[in-house]
């Protein structure tokens, strides 16, 4: 899913619309990085194989820098569940 403010949620077609997901991402995942002071590593799209197609994220850091950066990843992701 794609947030509003993403410049591609206004593509009139999914089937058009580029491959790589939100343009909106990268600053997210920054925006963790700054808020929590935890590494994040999300899982590049080029390593994704058919098999397993699902992106790891990796968070290291302190305890509490890790237990930051999880709530606010598990946060981001719950806002782009599917129902």
């Amino acid at each position: 899913m794609l947030c509003p403010a993403c410049p591609l949620a206004s593509w009139p077609s999914t089937r058009d619309r580029p491959a790589h997901g939100c343009a909106c991402v990268g600053q997210t995942v920054r925006d963790i990085i700054n808020d929590s002071g935890a590494t994040v590593r999300v899982q590049s799209l080029s390593e994704l194989t058919p098999s397993d197609p699902e992106r790891t994220i990796t968070v290291l850091g302190a305890r509490d820098q890790v237990l930051r950066g999880v709530a606010l990843i598990l946060n981001t992701v719950r806002g782009y569940a599917c129902v």
